[in-house]
């Protein structure tokens, strides 16, 4: 297995601090890349690189990829592993401050492929990162923990239904590809995980007066889960919630749980015409 010798030959031991659980089985890693459906025109971005165990297949197939790397000594195999290929770019900062705009710029592409098997803890800030750049992303393949992709696809109503599931439903369309176990990793997770596609919306599904007040209104909807609505109306507009209640159509005794995507888009709008900026 490529990811286990090179973990070896270079005696990476995973750093929890990191969250980092390498994927060893190459035949995964294949599968993955076959997903990403990369060919020689594509730019690759590279989320969390780590011993290189996907970035090996995909310099193979596009036509550039940026692999990013946090961790020093990561960065340091994937320099030896893979430098010598003129397609590979290593970008050793923290995805999170990673400027999709600029890195496409750069590059002289529209878009990117995004690809990764990203550490679990920052799952919900990066794919809220994802919703920002979406112009400049053509699709995204990431594997995390299966629970994500449970409450990505969860409806209202149930446990898994919350904040994310909205947010990420209302920029992309979310495809569950397939599982993989915990023994395909170093070391094993206490959980199974999932590959999952992102493709983002030609138009959004719903119309709304202000992307970035509907993301807080959900949130805001979200903050105390067992509270009704009105708790979070009037932390957001501290008047009377009856007139929003009126002319939203929306009942807010209701939790936020229970709202679907449009009608989180009609209480924004209506928050937005009561005065909320």
């Amino acid at each position: 297995m490529y990811a286990e010798d090179v973990l070896r030959r270079y005696g990476i031991r995973p750093r929890k601090a990191l969250g980092q659980n390498f994927l060893v089985n190459d035949g995964i890693a294949g599968r993955i890349v076959e997903n990403a459906a990369s060919d020689k025109q594509d730019v690759v971005l590279e989320i969390g690189a780590g011993s290189g165990v996907l970035t090996h297949q995909l310099v193979e197939q596009a036509r550039h990829v940026i692999a990013v790397e946090i961790d020093s000594a990561l960065q340091k195999v994937l320099r030896r592993e893979l430098g010598a290929y003129p397609n590979f770019t290593l970008m050793p900062l923290d995805i999170l401050r990673v400027d999709l705009a600029e890195v496409c710029r750069a590059h002289g592409a529209e878009q990117l492929t995004v690809i990764g098997n990203i550490p679990y803890n920052i799952t919900g800030p990066l794919l809220e990162r994802l919703l920002t750049y979406r112009p400049v992303i053509r699709f995204v393949i990431l594997m995390t923990q299966e629970e994500v992709g449970l409450r990505l696809a969860a409806e209202p109503g149930t446990k898994a239904y919350g904040a994310l599931t909205l947010i990420v439903r209302y920029a992309y369309q979310v495809e569950r590809l397939f599982r993989v176990g915990p023994g395909n990793f170093v070391p094993r997770p206490a959980v199974q995980s999932a590959v999952l596609r992102l493709t983002p919306h030609p138009e959004p599904p719903i119309n709304v007066c202000d992307e970035a007040l509907l993301i807080r209104v959900i949130k805001a909807s979200f903050q105390h889960r067992r509270k009704m609505l009105h708790h979070a109306v009037n932390r957001l507009l501290p008047e009377s919630a009856e007139g929003v209640a009126e002319r939203s159509g929306i009942d807010l005794k209701r939790r936020g749980e229970t709202l679907s995507l449009d009608e989180f888009g009609r209480l924004t709008d209506t928050l937005r015409q009561s005065g909320l900026q």
